[in-house]
């Protein structure tokens, strides 16, 4: 009913005068007949037939009145006028469509509500109240009696969500645990999660979200002279390392300062602002986040130029003339590539560690060579320096205590194929982008929802190895062939002695022919696999083919969109610099669902695939251009017998061999027209007789 409303706007003129004057003076909301109940019995309308005889003057008995009956019976219009409309839809209301539009059951009448014109009001379906019939955990009824007069496809509807709310429930009280777990184990004290609850508790919700469960944030540390330093990863390992040894009051802070923190009671800050700063010998006024932990934290003072708290001291910076540049590659030595790592800080003490050129760790001094084996004569070169190797101490204060801060990045793991018969797990490489989308989009203009920080829940990389995977598959599929040739081997050799000499020395020369063949495939492969290893040695970095962005919030999502439009590539040529990565232009499109992804072809190279989307592309056109050439010659077959035989335009109930001889012999005159009964007549024939029969029918014509 609703979707026929655009109809009765443009309903023409000339249909809204064929309604009777008597409903034109009537306006919308005013009914016909006031009550019902006073119209005599003789007139009620049992159906919508009675209706339109009515209207038209006509009754069944055949006896014509002049009478104008409202339709106000029809549970349809439940007591309001029609309006304008066609002859088969004259019975639309558009008073009663706006009044129940969206909001109550149109079908179903309250017996004791009524409007104000004094009609039955629509009630409200009882949803809590229904029994939906059986399910999946309960032992109920199979049918739903309340559902089933509005049909099976309504009733199955409101089961199957029905349903799915307990499936949901019984997963979230399942998975409650482990939530509970990942949270109380994660970073942070409870205090700074009940201080971030208090200023954004959807942040604090989010921890719980399957995008977090796959992430490994950053850790932190800070020590003092001859005291140690350790910095453990809660998942992945250490695959960035930023580093510095100076004074302790000028490389920042690691967590916010006691000074800095916000109230735990509250929320708030504590100290009061004057202007742009904040009281003297007070604590911080100005709410922001920390910089390097990411939790809320006051800063003394707001930026010049930006307006926003100010908390430049608290970044992890190195001061010129005051460090030692030897911090860096220590702690990169000690710690890249490790899931935890530590190490005494002092100036007294000599660091030693193993150069990893997969790991990217360097040495600016010479390295020496130690021997592990003096028997084998294996080495290996290490890197061997102290913290005041390359120093500068001379803007530091004397009296100032100095501390090593080190500051690093954990990666998620991947599994790399990269040898013939094992595993090796190694980091993600920095997934930069993460920073870089968070910084461009909290810059972007709002969506719909204004945040200070669009934060990035998860990004996953997908690489292509498609050739390596290939190579593995194939390799495989010759170590299951030799094994299997080599068994039958070791079964025929028990058979020494007991088969002809001649015949098993045949057999033995065939299976050890056969065995050659396939050691020296795999040799093949092996060669390959190598090389191919080798060659990704080289590059250190391999590419990713694409990768996939999930978002906290949605305004994220939608700024990304909104940021980077996928206009062509004339568009991305002008992308602005800043919005680039690396200087490389970004390309976003909305992911797929996730049942539109293949996961089974990534082994097939990207030619292979499109050779083979072609192939099917071009046997579904052979397909359908072959069987638009039999329809058409079937179609041409069948006019050139139509004309040659004619066919028959109906056949009779009753056809006999009399009617089919005198039909054809009116056929050779051209007196009456000819009506091909003989068609008509076989089938009949064939529905009582058989093929052969009908073949030896004799019509008695030559």
């Amino acid at each position: 009913m609703i979707a026929l409303l655009p109809n009765y706007n443009r309903a023409s003129p000339r249909v809204c005068e064929a309604i009777s004057t008597k409903t034109s003076e009537v306006s919308f909301a005013e009914p016909v007949v006031d009550d019902p109940s006073l119209s005599p019995p003789a007139l009620r309308l049992a159906n919508d037939g009675d209706v339109t005889a009515m209207e038209e003057g006509g009754l069944k008995d055949g006896k014509k009145k002049i009478i104008m009956v409202s339709p106000r019976l029809d549970a349809q219009l439940g007591g309001y006028p029609p309006d304008c409309g066609t002859k088969e839809l004259k019975y639309l209301s558009y008073a009663k469509v706006l009044r129940d539009r969206g909001m109550t059951h149109p079908m179903r009448y309250s017996a004791t509500r009524v409007d104000t014109l004094g009609f039955a009001m629509p009630e409200r379906y009882p949803l809590f109240s229904t029994d939906f019939g059986a399910h999946s955990f309960h032992h109920l009824p199979t049918d739903s009696v309340v559902l089933s007069q509005y049909g099976l496809g309504i009733a199955l509807y409101f089961k199957y969500l029905k349903v799915i709310a307990w499936l949901f429930l019984f997963l979230a009280v399942i998975s409650a645990p482990a939530l509970a777990v990942y949270v109380v184990g994660g970073g942070g004290t409870y205090a700074d999660v009940t201080a971030l609850a208090r200023q954004n508790l959807p942040s604090v919700l989010g921890i719980t979200s399957i995008g977090h469960l796959n992430e490994a944030g950053s850790v932190c540390d800070q020590a003092l002279e001859n005291t140690e330093l350790s910095l453990t990863c809660s998942a992945g390992e250490i695959g960035f390392v930023k580093a510095i040894y100076s004074t302790y009051d000028s490389q920042g802070s690691c967590t916010c300062p006691e000074r800095n923190k916000v109230s735990e009671s509250t929320g708030q800050c504590r100290g009061d602002a004057d202007g742009s700063v904040c009281q003297a010998n007070g604590a911080g006024c100005f709410l922001g986040v920390h910089p390097v932990s990411l939790r809320p934290c006051c800063s003394f003072s707001l930026g010049e130029t930006t307006q926003t708290p100010f908390f430049d001291d608290m970044r992890i910076r190195k001061k010129k003339g005051c460090g030692s540049n030897m911090a860096q590659e220590i702690v990169e030595g000690l710690c890249l590539g490790k899931k935890s790592c530590s190490l005494n800080v002092s100036e007294a003490l000599t660091y030693t560690w193993e150069l990893d050129a997969e790991n990217g760790t360097i040495c600016s001094v010479a390295p020496k060579t130690v021997f592990i084996e003096t028997v084998g004569n294996i080495t290996k070169k290490v890197c061997q320096v102290r913290l005041n190797d390359e120093s500068d101490y001379s803007q530091c204060d004397a009296n100032k205590s100095r501390a090593l801060i080190a500051y690093g990045r954990c990666f998620t793991t991947r599994i790399d194929l990269s040898s013939s018969w094992s595993l090796k797990i190694i980091g993600w490489d920095s997934m930069s982008i993460r920073l870089h989308l968070e910084t461009v989009l909290s810059n972007a203009p709002p969506f719909a929802v204004d945040l200070d920080r669009i934060r990035v829940a998860d990004v996953q990389f997908g690489k292509s190895a498609s050739r390596h995977l290939r190579l593995l598959g194939r390799r495989g599929n010759v170590v299951r062939r030799l094994e299997i040739a080599q068994q039958r081997h070791k079964k025929l050799k028990l058979l020494n002695g007991r088969l002809n000499e001649y015949v098993y020395a045949r057999r033995e020369r065939r299976h050890l022919r056969a065995i050659n063949k396939l050691e020296a495939k795999l040799h093949h492969f092996n060669v390959k696999l190598e090389q191919w290893f080798i060659r990704q040695k080289r590059r250190k970095v391999r590419e990713a083919v694409t990768a996939f962005v999930t978002f906290e919030e949605e305004e994220g999502f939608h700024r990304c969109l909104q940021e980077y439009p996928d206009l062509g590539w004339l568009h991305r040529l002008f992308q602005p610099y800043y919005k680039r990565l690396h200087g490389k232009r970004l390309r976003f499109r909305p992911a797929p669902d996730p049942t539109d992804i293949i996961w089974e072809n990534l082994h097939h190279p990207f030619f292979e695939r499109v050779l083979r989307q072609l192939i099917v592309a071009l046997i579904t056109l052979g397909v359908l251009f072959v069987s638009f050439v039999l329809i058409f010659a079937a179609k041409e077959q069948k006019t050139k017998l139509d004309l040659q035989f004619g066919g028959p335009t109906s056949c009779p109930s009753n056809v006999f061999k009399a009617d089919v001889i005198q039909d054809e012999q009116n056929k050779l005159t051209d007196l009456v027209p000819y009506k091909a009964l003989v068609e008509c007549y076989c089938k009949n024939f064939l529905a009582d007789q058989y093929v052969h029969s009908s073949k030896n029918a004799n019509y008695g014509m030559y």
